[in-house]
């Protein structure tokens, strides 16, 4: 029987690199003005870890 595992840990490691979707359940500064914050809201964010722990970038999601 073949089944799929999804995405190793790597994988899912790399994809948190890269800009996301994520719903902010908690008030989220973005990044490039510091007195816009969005809650309830879906924004955009992505990552880098150092040391086992991640720091986030936050970014408003762009309308389409």
């Amino acid at each position: 029987m073949k089944l799929n595992c999804g995405p190793t840990p790597w994988e899912k490691h790399k994809a948190k690199e890269q800009w996301h979707s994520f719903f902010c359940l908690w008030p989220r500064r973005m990044d490039k003005d510091p007195h816009d914050c969005r809650w309830l809201e879906t924004v955009e964010r992505r990552g880098s870890c150092y040391l086992g722990y991640w720091d986030w970038e936050f970014r408003p999601k762009e309308k389409q």
